[in-house]
């Protein structure tokens, strides 16, 4: 049998830390980079598409408008970056409580030689 160190095999678990270096870890996997064009972003004259008066028709400003197709989107999704801080220190501490806890339930399995 191999004796394993009680500071990393022996703590009690702390439910918040796990939780917090949990969600740490699934915080890389967020890409954020989901976007569309907002109105400055898309091409296209910025002329008024007809005279304001005389045709009989509604006013237009812009083609260019959310409401038209190949128009911009109002309060679309922005490029953002998900990625959380967590202490280095904080996260030693989770990732030795999840060990641990794998430990007592008897599902980690230490392989001293190959």
């Amino acid at each position: 049998m191999l004796a394993l160190d009680r500071d990393v095999f022996g703590r009690t678990l702390r439910d918040d830390l796990v939780a917090r270096g949990l969600r740490y870890e699934m915080s890389w996997l967020k890409q954020g980079t989901a976007g569309t064009q907002a109105k400055g972003q898309v091409r296209g004259s910025t002329a008024k598409a007809r005279p304001q008066k005389g045709t009989g028709r509604s006013r237009i400003s812009s083609r260019r408008a959310p409401h038209w197709r190949g128009g911009y989107v109002v309060h679309g999704p922005r490029p953002h970056d998900f990625a959380q801080d967590l202490p280095a220190d904080v996260y030693a501490q989770a990732i030795t409580d999840a060990l641990s806890l794998k430990f007592a339930q008897q599902q980690l399995h230490v392989v001293d030689d190959l």
